[in-house]
């Protein structure tokens, strides 16, 4: 470890040593900038001492003008004032000749006091600056010396950066050679990366197309489930599977929905679920009921502002709560919505509510279940509550003739026959409870309250009251969903969402969608293939390992064995890189040597060329030829080719010098490695004095 230590700090110290140049350059160049912004900033400074001199000169020259002026304008305009006194009958010209003489002096004494101030200013300005405004003559002098001693210094530092300027350029040309050698692994890496890349990048419209198809395909799969003849007894994809997907893929691109097409699927496939078609309808019948109930329930979630999914639930069991016909389903939402819009009541609390009438449905239509639901909606009463006060009200007045005393008497008060008020129930529901509730508030207000709690019940009477005491809301929502104004709500509400740029942003998105879907259709034949030939060969490889056991474990030992060889070449790979760095350092450090310090040793070499000489004709021929080998031989290392070999050489120099440390390394790892790796020991065993001798004579050139 001590010698490795040894080596690493040599490595280092003659790294330091290499780009020392550079560092004491660019501490010289600071240096020498510092200097110069210096001299700049001196400059500046002593010009705008010369500037200052200069204005307090020309004040001062203004303000004795100034004074001049000021003392005859003073003198003329008493001149005028003593004629103007002395005269018995001014004129007005005299007198106008003396307003203008005394304006005068008022403008001449505003600009003198204003000089003055100013010469104040700037003579205290400059006594500040360390000039005496008695000796200008003698400081703009000194000045002016100075400023040309500055000009000058200034130069010769410029003179010296651009002289170290030009040193700094050989050395960053030296410096960049060195690091375009070390680049070319980056190169070849990053020509890789940007291939690899590329092909992702061309690939994944492709994987787009595909993964749009596989969407659409799963969504299909639960519409085939739903509806017969989309696939045929073996399962297969019949005409009518295509002609629904395009039915579905087309209606999309006409309702903005978030995930287009598949959304649309999905709302097909509920109302199939919840049996808004008969299954013994013709296809065509079905699919054209299916694609309307699926658009009502889109425009209702718009309208609703609730999810598609919920709401094509929600209205589907109404439709089959109140027999409601597939084909006059949009009429339905048509109402709910016109409701939501006209009333306080919302849309998804109504539907909540006619769910949760269903037990009446056979005593009112959708229309008037809507309008009252939603008129205790909109007294204030939450969704449960209005739906079982509604059932109980349709409920107790159904069976007007089975009820108890204290109905009867409720009824006996508001002046009801009970047995018609039965019989009514099965003809005109609505109608008749409005008759009670008109009866109702036909009596007394503190008797109200009572007969609704007699006829209604304690838990509902207050509801059935606060119904009463507002029957002209429910006959207004009555009219609501009555009338025509409900006709086309939901179409109208869809039409100003669809004109909207994140609607249409919807529609193009699935437009896009449905073409990449059609894209990755034409794929789908062809995967199917590779998927089913990969099922076979992993299947074929399953079976080959249950019957040779024995050989597959001997193979999984073998890949075992091979991702730890790998690693530990991985390892070696590591070393190999850290001596090719220091290869890189020395030739860098030659061409270094060339730029600085190449005068001084042509003057060493000179001065000492009869050692030369001798060492030349000696014994150390030898190592001077191998030396200028060496030097020939690193520009060849450092080329693309050359560091190829240089690697797998370096492999072997590493492997021999360090083949214990390695060998104890990978044996911990692999047991049979070491046994397996000695031929290689044994390989390289003749080079042993050769490497020997290479490094001995580079310690030798290192001392």
């Amino acid at each position: 470890m001590s010698d490795n230590n040894l080596r690493l700090q040599v490595i280092l110290n003659a790294v330091d040593k290499l780009t020392r140049p550079f560092r004491s350059a660019q501490a010289s160049s600071k240096e020498l900038a510092t200097a110069i912004q210096q001299s700049r900033a001196r400059l500046k400074e002593l010009d705008a001492k010369a500037g200052r001199i200069d204005g307090f000169r020309k004040a001062s020259a203004q303000l004795a003008v100034t004074g001049n002026s000021l003392k005859a304008a003073r003198e003329e305009a008493a001149k005028l004032a003593t004629q103007f006194s002395a005269t018995n009958r001014p004129t007005a010209a005299q007198a106008r000749l003396l307003e203008q003489a005394k304006n005068r002096v008022t403008e001449l004494q505003s600009k003198y006091n204003g000089l003055r101030q100013s010469v104040q200013r700037q003579r205290l300005v400059l006594n500040e600056a360390g000039l005496d405004t008695k000796k200008l003559s003698s400081a703009q002098r000194e000045l002016r010396q100075n400023a040309d001693e500055t000009r000058q210094a200034l130069d010769r530092q410029q003179k010296s950066l651009k002289r170290l300027g030009e040193q700094q350029a050989r050395m960053n040309a030296v410096r960049d050679q060195y690091s375009r050698r070390l680049e070319v692994r980056d190169r070849i890496a990053g020509a890789g990366a940007t291939t690899t890349a590329a092909g992702v990048a061309m690939g994944a419209p492709v994987v787009a197309a595909v993964k749009s198809y596989a969407s659409m395909e799963d969504a299909m799969k639960g519409v085939a489930k739903q509806i017969n003849g989309l696939r045929d007894d073996n399962g297969n994809r019949t005409k009518q599977f295509y002609d629904m997907q395009d039915a579905i893929k087309a209606a999309s691109e006409q309702l903005p929905m978030e995930n287009g097409a598949i959304d649309y699927a999905a709302l097909v496939e509920g109302g199939a679920r919840m049996g808004v078609t008969n299954q013994d309808d013709p296809y065509e019948e079905q699919k054209r009921d299916l694609l309307a109930f699926a658009s009502t329930a889109a425009k209702a979630a718009t309208a609703f502002e609730l999810p598609a999914d919920e709401l094509a639930e929600g209205l589907g069991k109404i439709a089959q709560l109140y027999k409601v016909p597939t084909r006059n389903i949009e009429q339905l939402g048509d109402a709910l919505n016109y409701l939501d819009d006209n009333a306080m009541s919302k849309g998804g609390d109504i539907i909540n509510v006619l769910q949760r009438m269903g037990g009446v449905a056979d005593r009112l239509d959708f229309r008037k279940a809507a309008a009252l639901g939603s008129t205790f909606l909109s007294l204030g009463a939450a969704p449960e509550i209005a739906a079982s006060a509604s059932n109980a009200m349709v409920r107790e007045l159904s069976i007007a003739t089975m009820q108890s005393k204290r109905f009867f008497e409720g009824m006996n008060l508001l002046q009801l026959n009970p047995a018609e008020i039965e019989k009514q129930m099965t003809t005109d529901a609505m109608g008749t409870i409005q008759r009670v509730l008109e009866k109702v508030n036909n009596l007394p207000q503190d008797k109200r309250l009572s007969a609704m709690t007699m006829i209604f019940g304690k838990e509902f009477g207050d509801d059935a009251a606060k119904l009463a005491n507002n029957l002209p809301e429910l006959q207004r929502q009555l009219k609501l969903t009555s009338g025509s104004g409900a006709n086309g709500s939901m179409q109208k509400e869809s039409d100003i969402n669809k004109d909207s740029l994140s609607a249409q942003w919807l529609l193009v998105k699935t437009g896009a969608q449905n073409a990449f879907s059609s894209l990755g259709e034409t794929l789908r034949q062809p995967l199917m293939d590779i998927m089913g030939m990969v099922k076979r060969v992993t299947g074929a490889l399953r079976r080959w390992v249950e019957q040779n056991p024995v050989l597959a474990g001997t193979l999984m030992k073998v890949a075992a064995a091979t991702a730890a060889i790998t690693v530990g070449l991985g390892a070696l790979a590591v070393a190999v890189a850290a001596v090719l760095g220091p290869l890189a350092v020395i030739r860098f450090g030659l061409s270094m040597l060339s730029v600085k310090a190449l005068p001084s040793a042509a003057a060493a070499a000179t001065r000492t060329g009869s050692v030369l000489r001798l060492l030349i004709s000696g014994p150390l021929a030898l190592l001077r030829v191998a030396l200028f080998a060496v030097g020939s031989l690193l520009g060849a290392l450092l080329s693309p080719v050359g560091l190829v070999v240089a690697a797998l050489a370096g492999v072997a120099l590493v492997i021999w010098k360090y083949w214990q440390p390695i060998s104890a390394f990978l044996g911990g790892v692999v047991e049979g490695f070491k046994a397996a790796a000695a031929p290689i020991s044994a390989a390289f065993e003749p080079l042993r004095p050769v490497f020997q001798w290479i490094g001995d004579r580079v310690q030798a050139l290192w001392g």
